[in-house]
């Protein structure tokens, strides 16, 4: 029979860091970073750093020196992140790979004021209110819906907090107050209000 050899030659190279994909998390938040690496001996060591970030940012990592670290947004930061994985292997040979991560501003929470029961044609006070909108947040009230017969105007002034609605015949009107924080970010809530005729029947 006939018979053959092979040689098979090891080649030792730098090991392969492997980064998890680009993200988008929220200010304020914890996210976990699942690396790793692949060589053909052994990682013995891991290494987790932000190499890029907007100017006085407060945020950090945890576990910096395991496989699967944690990134800590600042709760007033923003902006776009680098980070870096770098994986040392046991000839000390390095390889390392890079994520993305962009952090946006929490989203604002809209505040309706609760419902109110009124008879027809009274001006109703609506105070909204927001939460996490930043410095300046925008308000928007909107008529959602309202009773048949009814000809009401959405309140007034229709971009302030506090706004003003005259509901005009006997029935249920819905009330949406939007708000829109830094980054364009939005929320809203709906407030009632229902009105009955002057002598207290509805």
């Amino acid at each position: 029979s006939d018979s053959c050899s092979v040689t098979i030659f090891s080649v030792t190279g730098p090991p392969e860091a492997l980064c998890p994909g680009d993200m988008t998390v929220l200010s304020g938040s914890e996210t976990s970073l699942e690396g790793g690496g692949y060589d053909d001996g052994v990682i013995e060591s891991y290494l987790w750093e932000i190499i890029d970030a907007p100017a006085a940012h407060a945020s950090i990592l945890l576990n910096s020196h395991e496989a699967r670290a944690s990134f800590v947004a600042g709760q007033e930061d923003r902006g776009l992140f680098m980070l870096r994985l770098t994986v040392v292997d046991d000839a000390g040979l390095r390889g390392s790979c890079t994520t993305e991560v962009t952090v946006v501003r929490m989203p604002p929470s809209a505040i309706c004021p609760t419902g109110a029961v009124v008879p027809a044609l009274s001006q109703v006070e609506l105070a909204g209110d927001s939460r996490n909108g930043g410095s300046n947040p925008r308000y928007t009230w909107e008529l959602a819906s309202l009773p048949v017969a009814s000809s009401a105007k959405a309140p007034e002034p229709s971009t302030e907090r506090v706004a003003w609605f005259t509901p005009d015949v006997v029935g249920t009107y819905s009330v949406v107050l939007t708000v829109t924080g830094e980054g364009g970010l939005t929320s809203s809530c709906e407030v009632s209000v229902r009105t009955v005729s002057g002598d207290g029947l509805h």
